[in-house]
């Protein structure tokens, strides 16, 4: 039997002093969707975080354009557009980020279009400091 840490979900999960998250696949639609919704521990986490936008699965090739946005407390702290090759915009966006302790996060994404073939993503990765 293989062992397996990895789950999707709207919140992050703790392993030690380690911290990641996956949303999970999400399909592309212009109603916006919460992708992360949760509040931090105690520790400060210093990780980054991973927009992949909307790709059509079937053909890997084409996808269209996908905005995420991100916010700490309540107030926006960063939005992110991806798009295909197509468009001269990267598919793909990293973000490092410094989350204090008690933090409520909220990733939300929005698609240009509804289509069920193309797919979107958000994945994070850090490492916690000074948590009880």
């Amino acid at each position: 039997p293989e062992a397996s840490i990895a789950s999707a979900g709207q919140s992050f999960r703790y392993i030690g002093n380690y911290v990641y998250g996956f949303s999970g696949t999400f399909e592309a639609s212009n109603a916006s969707a919460d992708m992360f919704s949760f509040t931090t521990g105690s520790g400060i986490i210093v990780g980054e975080f991973t927009f992949n936008g909307q790709v059509r699965y079937v053909s890997g090739s084409a996808g269209g354009h996908s905005v995420f946005e991100l916010q700490l407390n309540d107030l926006t702290v960063g939005v992110y557009k991806t798009e295909t090759a197509a468009s001269d915009m990267p598919s793909q966006l990293f973000q490092r980020i410094v989350i204090p302790p008690q933090t409520k996060v909220l990733v939300k994404c929005i698609s240009g279009e509804d289509t069920s073939t193309e797919l979107l993503t958000c994945l994070f990765h850090g490492r916690v400091y000074g948590a009880e």
